[in-house]
């Protein structure tokens, strides 16, 4: 198992800012009616650069679900695919873990700024995401959780999250 203990330094990296004209911002946003004007990232950028698939689900995960999830990770990191999730409790965190323990790539889309690990008690995970994967968000640094829009600030409420866009495909790893 991969090591949840934060490095000493939670700063992991200084935070980049991408705009829809900047050569790392991923093309496949552009393709929705109302793309982020702009991206702020954590880490690996060549998260991005492999092929990537969105494992979704639960907070409230069952052990079926959660092994499920594993199998399916740990497929995909093997297989050289970065996995994509939101970093919360349950499924998502499940899936960016075995990537990391597979020495895969993971890409955690956040609905804080994309200095702010949330939900708290992911604040080793979101170091360990910002050291070996990416942490990506539309949101601006500093930006804290938002209870009325589900983790996503007012202005991006109406839309979806990121995980469709920038992935081949999104299995909903539930039940």
């Amino acid at each position: 198992m991969f090591p949840l203990q934060a490095p000493p330094n939670p700063s992991h990296g200084s935070i980049q800012r991408w705009t829809r004209e900047s050569p790392e911002y991923p093309r496949e946003l552009c393709e929705l009616s109302g793309p982020p004007t702009e991206l702020f990232t954590i880490g690996q950028m060549t998260a991005l650069s492999t092929p990537r698939v969105a494992l979704v689900g639960t907070r409230n995960s069952t052990g079926y679900g959660e092994r499920a999830t594993r199998t399916l990770a740990r497929a995909f990191a093997r297989a050289g695919v970065s996995v994509v999730s939101g970093m919360a409790r349950g499924i998502d965190a499940t899936a960016h873990r075995t990537a990391l323990e597979e020495n895969g790539r993971t890409v955690a889309v956040l609905g804080t700024g994309v200095d702010v690990p949330y939900p708290v008690g992911h604040r080793a995970l979101h170091s360990v995401i910002g050291e070996k994967g990416l942490l990506i968000s539309e949101n601006p640094p500093g930006a804290k959780f938002c209870s009325e829009c589900g983790g996503r600030l007012p202005s991006v409420c109406a839309r979806s999250s990121l995980p469709r866009p920038i992935s081949i495909s999104v299995i909903p790893a539930s039940r």
